[in-house]
């Protein structure tokens, strides 16, 4: 059986942009280089945010990144919560 910190990320995955491939549902986005997301929300809305920065965990919670997005190095970010 695992450990898990609550509240801290517990897993993580490369996310390949996609205008059609969902991903599982996210607690957050990383980026490795700043630049522009767009993510799709569990209720299907879509939004371009720009300048997303670097380095920091950002709160999305996303089922799609965009094709188009400018931001590299994208990261699902998934926490666990008691």
């Amino acid at each position: 059986m695992a450990n898990y910190v609550d509240g801290a990320v517990y897993d993580w995955k490369a996310v390949t942009p996609s205008d059609s491939v969902p991903i599982p549902l996210t607690n957050g986005i990383y980026v490795d280089v700043t630049g522009s997301l767009i993510l799709t929300s569990v209720n299907g809305n879509t939004e371009t945010f720009s300048n997303v920065a670097a380095g920091i965990c950002h709160p999305f919670a996303a089922t799609k990144v965009g094709a188009s997005s400018g931001a590299t190095g994208i990261k699902a970010l998934y926490y666990r919560r008691a």
